[in-house]
C-alpha cells in the first residue's frame, strides 16, 4: 500500500536557480529570453496555478509574462534580477 499524499506533495516546486540578469548578459535578445523561458517558466505556471487560476488563464499570462520581458529587454529597461521581475509582472 503507498504511503499517502500530505498537502506539501501536491504543492508546486519551485526551483532554487535564479534567472539573473549576469547569466544572460552578453547574450543576444533573443538567446536571453529564451533561456529565461526555459528557466522560469514551469516555476510561473505553478505560481499563477497557486493563485487558483484556471490552467489556460495561466497559460496565457506566463506567455504574456515573457513577452514583456522581451519588450522590457529590447527597450533597454535596466532589468537586475530577471528572476524577480518575471514574477512581479506575472503577480500583477
Amino acid at each position: 500500500m503507498p504511503d499517502e499524499l500530505t498537502f506539501e506533495d501536491t504543492q508546486p516546486k519551485f526551483t532554487q536557480e535564479p534567472v539573473a540578469s549576469d547569466l544572460l548578459a552578453g547574450r543576444s535578445l533573443r538567446e536571453r529570453v529564451e533561456q529565461a523561458y526555459e528557466d522560469a517558466r514551469n516555476d510561473v505556471y505553478y505560481y499563477l496555478l497557486s493563485m487558483s487560476l484556471p490552467s489556460a488563464d495561466a497559460q496565457d499570462i506566463t506567455q504574456e509574462t515573457f513577452l514583456r520581458l522581451y519588450v522590457a529587454l529590447r527597450d533597454g529597461e535596466d532589468i537586475r534580477s530577471v528572476r524577480g521581475w518575471i514574477f512581479r509582472v506575472a503577480h500583477n
